[in-house]
């Protein structure tokens, strides 16, 4: 990558050099961020000038991220990876400081979560015939996924009871 400090090279040209520099990604995460950027941030972003990225065009970019149907979860996790590229070039003297810094985002709509009763599982597993064991299992133990090291990666119950 060329050394120039006024923020004339294309975001495209930077992030492209940015992520291939990030040795400390796993690889999944990686590819996260490689879909991102191929899906919602180059087809804006990518022939525009660093310097020339502004906290107001960020602004209209999130806005039409919204409006095309992209959930706030993708909204979110695409300004991040946007705003960790402007960190970069904000470190590496590129632009003076990061226009994604205090963007409005989306907030992710809170999950109404249904819980059944001991009655209502116990009538779900009758109704469940072969599969009643199963229904049962789910409903009273817990579900352990295992991280990529063998540790524990997330807890969660597949069916919640009420006490």
């Amino acid at each position: 990558m060329a050394v120039d400090t006024r923020g004339r090279i294309t975001f495209g040209e930077y992030a492209q050099a940015w992520l291939e520099s990030r040795a400390d990604l796993k690889p999944k995460t990686r590819h996260q961020y490689q879909s991102l950027m191929r899906q919602h941030i180059t087809p804006t972003w990518h022939t525009v000038p660093l310097a020339k990225i502004t906290f107001e065009s960020l602004t209209h970019w999130v806005s039409r991220l919204s409006l095309s149907g992209l959930g706030p979860s993708g909204i979110r996790q695409s300004v991040f990876v946007m705003s960790a590229a402007l960190d970069h070039a904000v470190r590496s003297g590129r632009i003076r400081s990061n226009p994604a810094r205090g963007l409005g985002l989306p907030r992710p709509k809170r999950r109404d979560y249904v819980f059944l009763t001991h009655g209502q599982v116990l009538t779900l597993a009758d109704e469940a015939g072969r599969w009643r064991l199963l229904i049962l299992l789910l409903a009273y133990t817990e579900f352990v996924s295992r991280g990529q090291d063998g540790t524990n990666g997330a807890s969660s119950r597949i069916v919640q009871v009420e006490p």
